[in-house]
């Protein structure tokens, strides 16, 4: 066991914040989706306290899986906290948020525990979901897009201009996962975790990025038949699509299958922020 006091820095990376911040975006994206204002009010910032709450036992469960399996105590060793403890801390951060997003709203907090039982699937044993090519990618989607229906639902009650664009979101996250599992397949494959991009090998997992980013247009393509979408978020995609597929097709002519080596998850997060804003404001102007 490993011992020692927590202080406020050490939670902070234990629950990995710096890792999933910027997905409060999300939130805010699905609130001003919903509200067409950019003003912080009290509902948005309850919006933005349960899905950081949502976020920090998602990413600290599988912080605490991932250690276990590897048998990493080093990695815990930084927070100087044991597994059970870890596990413990997790879990309370989930009943908090569990008991504010009661005192918030019902639909919110079945949102939160879909979304944790999706993650507790995902992560943990004897499910560990996330090592099976495929349902592990559909399910890391699904963790993700409540947070945009967690801010829709911040100010309006769900409604089909929810459900179709948090389909949208999960559609959108599917690229975003290979985009991470590409570039982390290396280490995958020697930690003998067989993530999607694992299974398929580098060149098809590229052709699944275009895909997924394809059917992201189409799907925006077919739901601008049923809610008003406005022809510059169409564009917005396209392009930001498109500009997606040339980085990674040139990446892949240049560096074959050593592409993972050149960090393209980290290049291609700022895209998608980019994308993001562009989002943010088409919302709020639309």
């Amino acid at each position: 066991m490993i011992s020692g006091k927590m202080n406020l820095i050490q939670y902070f990376r234990f629950f990995r914040a710096l890792d999933w911040i910027h997905f409060l975006g999300l939130t805010i994206l699905g609130y001003v989706y919903a509200s067409r204002t950019i003003i912080f009010s009290r509902d948005l910032c309850s919006g933005i306290i349960i899905a950081s709450l949502y976020l920090a036992h998602g990413y600290s469960m599988n912080e605490c899986f991932d250690n276990r399996v590897d048998n990493n105590v080093e990695r815990f060793r930084k927070y100087s906290v044991p597994f059970k403890t870890a596990i413990l801390l997790s879990g309370l951060v989930f009943i908090a948020n569990l008991i504010f997003a009661f005192a918030y709203s019902l639909p919110i907090m079945l949102l939160v525990i879909f979304g944790a039982l999706i993650g507790f699937f995902y992560s943990a044993y004897p499910f560990r979901l996330k090592e099976i090519p495929f349902l592990g990618l559909i399910c890391n989607a699904l963790c993700f897009t409540p947070l945009f229906i967690i801010g829709y639902l911040s100010f309006r009650p769900l409604d089909l201009n929810a459900i179709l664009m948090g389909i949208f979101i999960f559609i959108l996250f599917l690229p975003i996962d290979l985009i991470h599992q590409l570039n982390d397949a290396e280490e995958d494959k020697a930690k003998n975790l067989r993530t999607t991009a694992v299974a398929c090998g580098i060149k098809k997992t590229i052709g699944l990025i275009i895909i997924s980013l394809l059917l992201l247009n189409l799907w925006l393509w077919i739901i601008s038949r049923y809610i008003v979408i406005s022809a510059s978020f169409l564009f917005l995609t396209l392009s930001f699509s498109l500009v997606v597929i040339i980085y990674l097709v040139k990446k892949f002519y240049r560096y074959g299958n050593n592409i993972s080596k050149c960090n393209i998850k980290l290049k291609l997060r700022y895209l998608f922020m980019i994308y993001g804003v562009g989002l943010l404001i088409g919302f709020y102007i639309q």
